[in-house]
Parts: structure tokens; sequence; C-alpha cells
């Protein structure tokens, strides 16, 4: 592939992967993306299948964070997925696939290494967590030899309500790393909504 190559690209929090099957299908092939990142699908170790199986035009990877066996008791929690075209699969890698919550895609179509990191972050009522996570990233990002990351996904962590942010941005500023969200968008932009 060549360097002038565009991706179109989408994250979404999904909230029970299951449940939205048919809003997440028509998302995808009514904005014709290339690749999507999940957090929170709540699939079981043996449901991961689903995420695979979801379009015949569409491979994709899941990582559940559900103990294999162990009964769900209330509000399941946590994996990720990634999906992307078929068509792309030659020039894809999936890597970090022991984190359920930060599950890396390396696509090899461009002259230089990108890293598309899907992060799902603990919680902001879980701040020593939440910190460990910020490092992780730019762990990852110093360890990668990428030219440029792009961290998409829920980092559970708002700029208007949650102290952690402060943590967050001045982690990115020391790694040379930009919240493009924050920059680019007004401070008012809702980019999170039930659907």
């Amino acid at each position: 592939m060549t360097s002038n190559f565009m991706l179109k690209f989408a994250t979404w929090n999904c909230r029970g992967l299951r449940s939205e099957i048919p809003h997440l299908k028509s998302k995808i092939l009514q904005n014709d993306l290339d690749i999507i990142f999940v957090q929170e699908t709540w699939l079981q170790p043996f449901e991961n299948n689903i995420v695979s199986d979801l379009l015949s035009d569409y491979d994709g990877h899941s990582i559940s964070a559900m103990e294999s066996g162990k009964p769900v008791c209330g509000r399941p929690y946590g994996g990720t997925a990634i999906l992307w075209k078929k068509t792309l699969g030659p020039y894809i890698s999936i890597a970090n696939n022991d984190d359920p919550r930060l599950p890396c895609m390396v696509p090899s179509c461009c002259d230089e290494k990108i890293v598309l990191l899907n992060c799902y972050l603990p919680t902001a009522d879980a701040p020593l967590k939440q910190s460990e996570y910020f490092t992780k990233i730019v762990l990852l990002f110093e360890l990668s030899e990428a030219s440029k990351i792009i961290c998409a996904g829920n980092f559970n962590c708002d700029p208007i309500k949650h102290s952690s942010y402060y943590e967050l941005n001045s982690i990115c500023e020391n790694a040379g790393l930009v919240i493009s969200e924050v920059r680019l968008l007004p401070a008012s932009t809702v980019t999170v909504m039930k659907a």
C-alpha cells in the first residue's frame, strides 16, 4: 500500500455487544468503516468468536475481561474488540493480547510505523489503577518504536469532572503526545452518548 492510504476509523463503548449487534452493524455499513474499536463488550471468553463472525466482510479480535466459567453477578464488565475490513487482513497485526484494556493494532500499510491502541481504562474512582494505565500507554509508545500512536476508546477521564485528567494530560505532554479531543474540540463537546 502507498503512504497516501486513508483509513476510516471509529471507536465505540457499546456497554454490552450482544444487545448492540444490529446497531453496530448498521453504523459500520452506513459509514463504510475500515477499523472499529469497541469497549465494554461484556463477552465471556467462549463468546469471543461473536466479533469475528459479526459481518462477512470484516475480521475481528476480541479479548474478554471476564473469568472463564465464573458466573456473572450484577452488571457485566470490560472486554475490548477490534474489527477491520478483511481486505486489510494482510496489513494488520494485533499486539498486547494479554491486557483486555489495551489491545494494539499495528497496520503495515504505511511508510512509517503506526500503532493504534484500543483503550478501555479503569474508572476515575480507581485513581491508582487509572494512573497505572496512563503509564502503560506511555511505555507502550516508548517501546513500540512507532512514529505515531493513536490511542482511542474510553479513558474514563472527563476533563471537566475528573481530576485524573490533569495527570493524564501531564503524562501525555511529557511524552510528546497530544490529547486531540481536548485540543481540537470545544470543552462543551459531547463525545460520549448513549445510543
